[in-house]
């Protein structure tokens, strides 16, 4: 149902990567045809299963539809797919050697939003954090390539570090879901409570757990920046500037006092694509 197509594979997966307006969009750009090609292709497989998750829909029946997208990808990996999507999927992943258990563990993430709304923890978080960002950027790096082993552990703080960026800026649309991905714990050592998050409350103790949030995520961008081999720079460009977007947002959302109550805080797609722009011509130059 959500991969049959008459139109070609390839525009389709295009297409959602355009739509989705995101700061992936304008980093893609930069790749050469095929990378890109392989990039929106895996871009629409995770936007795609995020999607099923967040339809307005029973959770009985989003569990259905995400066991069916499983299926179709269970279909690819034995090669008996007839789907021109997962047919794709198939060709992208065998031609960049990613793992199909990376996909297995997206689809894995993302039925935990299907099962729990709040987090005990902030292990519990990471857990959460590694499934649905972590290994999209170990699959990213197969694509751009990489000589050190140590870039895998890059992909995964910096997957955990943009995961992070999201939750803060999207705390309070998500409790409006009856969503919590800031850990329950912090919540009681900050004396702010999730219903006080839903009723937009903002006051001194919710700057704080904020603040919190907010050093944590800097954290693992500093833990990424130290793993990222220098010999491997050039190539994973794409991943850096991911890396300065999301820091700008999350340095935006600080200086706003962490009041996410108005409004979405984002950068213009203009300011994405300067620093897209910057970090290529600095990386490529040697000058990052």
């Amino acid at each position: 149902m959500f991969c049959s197509m008459k139109t070609d594979a390839s525009k389709f997966a295009d297409k959602i990567t355009k739509q989705s307006k995101t700061s992936f969009y304008y980093t893609f750009l930069f790749l050469p045809k095929q990378k890109r090609d392989a990039m929106n292709t895996i871009y629409s497989f995770c936007r795609i299963s995020d999607d099923i998750v967040d339809e307005d829909l029973p959770i009985q029946t989003k569990e259905i539809n995400l066991r069916e997208w499983e299926a179709n990808l269970k279909a690819a990996e034995n090669q008996t797919t007839k789907d021109p999507y997962f047919q794709k999927i198939s060709e992208i992943l065998d031609r960049f050697k990613i793992p199909y258990h990376l996909l297995f563990d997206l689809i894995s993430g993302m039925r935990m939003d299907l099962v729990q709304s709040n987090y005990t923890t902030f292990s519990d978080l990471r857990n959460y954090c590694y499934h649905v960002a972590s290994v999209v950027g170990l699959m990213c790096i197969e694509i751009f390539g990489y000589k050190n082993e140590e870039t895998k552990a890059y992909a995964e703080q910096l997957g955990i570090a943009l995961q992070l960026t999201n939750i803060i800026r999207d705390a309070y649309a998500d409790s409006l879901i009856d969503r919590y991905y800031i850990p329950d714990e912090d919540f009681t050592t900050f004396n702010y409570t999730k219903a006080e998050l839903r009723n937009g409350v903002y006051n001194e103790q919710f700057i704080k757990l904020m603040q919190f949030q907010t050093e944590r995520a800097k954290s693992y961008y500093k833990k990424a920046t130290e793993l990222l081999p220098r010999k491997d720079k050039k190539a994973l460009v794409v991943s850096e500037m991911m890396h300065k977007i999301y820091y700008r947002i999350l340095l935006k959302i600080e200086a706003k006092h962490f009041n996410v109550f108005e409004g979405k805080i984002s950068l213009s797609s203009s300011r994405k694509l300067q620093i897209a722009s910057s970090e290529f011509f600095k990386t490529k130059l040697g000058f990052a």
